[in-house]
C-alpha cells in the first residue's frame, strides 16, 4: 500500500510541475543535456498557430556564402556551389585557393538582375553583387582584384534551397 501511495505522489508532483510550467516538460538527454519536450497540437485545442519559416531568398543564399568565405569556412562556401560550378575536387580546390587569398570581402551592393531572363532556366534567379575584396599581401593574381570587384550570381533552386549556379563577370 505504501509503494501505491508513493507512487501517486511522484504522479501528482510531475503533473503539478508540468502545470505550472505550461505543459513544456524539461528531459535530460542522452549526451545529459536538457532538451524542452512540447505537447503536440492534440493536446491542445485547434487554436494552435502554425508557423512556417519562409524559404531563404537568392539574395539570403548569396550573403551566408559571402558571410562564410569572410569567416575562412571556405569548404562550407564551397559545398553551397552546385556541381556546374565545382564538377571535381580540382575545381574546389581552386576555389579554396582563391577564397583563402581574401583577407575580407563586403558585400557594397545587392539586387536582382533581369538581364538575359528569358534564357534562364527554371528556378534561376541571378544577382548584380559588388563586393569590396581585401587580399591578404603576397596573394596569388586570380580573376578577384584588390578593391570593388562586380559579378553577376546566378542562384539555382534544386530540391529544398538554393544553389550557387554560376559566378561571372557579366550578365
Amino acid at each position: 500500500m505504501q509503494k501505491f501511495a508513493l507512487l501517486f505522489l511522484a504522479i501528482a508532483a510531475t503533473a503539478i510541475m508540468v502545470l505550472s510550467m505550461g505543459g513544456v516538460v524539461k528531459k535530460s538527454g542522452i549526451s545529459g543535456g536538457v532538451s524542452t519536450v512540447v505537447p503536440t497540437q492534440s493536446d491542445f485545442s485547434s487554436s494552435v498557430i502554425s508557423q512556417t519559416v519562409p524559404f531563404p531568398t537568392g539574395d539570403d543564399v548569396i550573403r551566408t556564402f559571402v558571410q562564410l568565405i569572410n569567416e575562412k569556412k571556405i569548404p562550407e562556401a564551397i559545398s553551397m556551389m552546385d556541381a556546374t560550378l565545382v564538377p571535381s575536387d580540382s575545381a574546389k580546390q581552386q576555389y579554396g585557393v582563391v577564397f583563402n587569398s581574401f583577407s575580407k570581402n563586403l558585400i557594397q551592393e545587392i539586387g536582382p538582375e533581369s538581364f538575359g531572363k528569358e534564357e534562364w532556366g527554371e528556378g534561376e534567379e541571378r544577382y548584380r553583387v559588388d563586393l569590396q575584396i581585401t587580399k591578404k599581401p603576397g596573394s596569388q593574381e586570380n580573376l578577384w582584384d584588390e578593391g570593388l570587384n562586380t559579378r553577376w550570381i546566378t542562384v539555382l533552386k534544386q530540391q529544398d534551397r538554393f544553389m550557387i549556379h554560376d559566378i561571372a563577370t557579366g550578365p
